[in-house]
């Protein structure tokens, strides 16, 4: 019997490597499209570069499962340069709907934002069902990639779920990326590196890894063609409550802190931010598993391992 391939774009990132590691215990082929010439350290999968979107015709299969990960911008390079934004995400997501709609794959799901495309909002927690107003070039990209991939649904049956998680982190997040508070005080603890905090209150809902990798999963098992869930907790924490947190696994493993200096919030970051997942649950059985103060001891305890202060 032939193996089910699933091609996954963006395997080698953060959410994409600790995805390989789960789904690549399950009996699928996998196939990990990446940028780069050297792809994921992981002997379960065949490793393609991608070295232009038109190759995309020659990669995917009929009947293949599709995980779209890749994103080449972050929000903070986005506001830097939105042209480039443009340029580097929207044609390679609407060519690869294009070809996945052309070659009738099994699924596709996309991973957009659950943070970025809503904006400001005044209710809470948010629902799908809320009019998006995104206050950033990033976001209005991840939004316009959303509407593209409705498009190809509408109009040429792309078996398509859109997945919007809010803010990922646990172990493997690299810090100082622009984004990724968590990996980024941290890294900063054990660097004995001032930490720059932008904007004391905002908040944000945060996920951890594993259950951000099972709701992929269950979306591309469980998940209705057509739809947009959101993957978040419910719950949200300040800026100021996160950084509480980590001092206080810091103080108690005997770790001196650097300074923090609170600075205004950047333009593009929304105050607040915290996600309903009750779609997604009556659709896939999915829920958030770990909690944050679980979730951020064992990020702690992976960094305290594996991370390599700078000198």
């Amino acid at each position: 019997m032939k193996k089910q391939r699933c091609v996954i774009f963006g395997g080698g990132g953060f959410i994409g490597n600790n995805l390989l590691a789960d789904i690549g215990k399950s009996e699928k082929k996998l196939v990990v499209v990446g940028i780069s010439k050297q792809g994921p350290n992981n002997s379960n999968c065949q490793y393609i570069q991608l070295k232009k979107i038109e190759d995309l015709e020659n990669i995917i299969e009929k009947d293949d499962e599709v995980i779209n990960l890749s994103y080449a911008t972050v929000p903070k390079t986005s506001f830097e340069n939105p042209i480039d934004d443009v340029e580097k995400n929207l044609p390679f997501a609407v060519k690869l709907f294009s070809v996945c709609a052309a070659k009738k794959i099994k699924k596709i799901i996309h991973l957009s934002s659950g943070g970025a495309v809503y904006g400001e909002q005044k209710h809470f927690p948010i629902i799908e069902q809320t009019v998006c107003r995104p206050i950033s070039p990033y976001g209005i990209s991840k939004q316009t990639i959303d509407s593209y991939a409705h498009f190809f649904y509408q109009l040429y049956q792309l078996p398509v779920v859109v997945l919007r998680p809010s803010n990922a982190y646990g172990p493997g997040q690299i810090a100082y990326k622009g984004q990724g508070l968590i990996a980024t005080v941290m890294a900063s603890i054990l660097d004995k590196k001032e930490i720059t905090i932008h904007g004391q209150k905002n908040i944000r809902d945060y996920v951890f890894i594993e259950d951000i990798v099972r709701a992929i999963i269950a979306g591309l098992k469980k998940g209705k063609i057509g739809k947009i869930y959101n993957i978040g907790t419910g719950q949200g924490a300040s800026n100021q409550i996160i950084v509480e947190k980590i001092k206080a696994l810091a103080i108690r493993d005997g770790f001196s802190l650097p300074k923090i200096n609170i600075i205004l919030p950047r333009p593009f970051d929304v105050s607040k931010n915290i996600l309903s997942y009750r779609r997604f649950l009556k659709d896939t059985d999915w829920r958030p598993e770990i909690n944050l103060d679980e979730g951020l001891q064992k990020t702690w305890t992976w960094f305290l391992k594996n991370y390599h202060p700078k000198s």
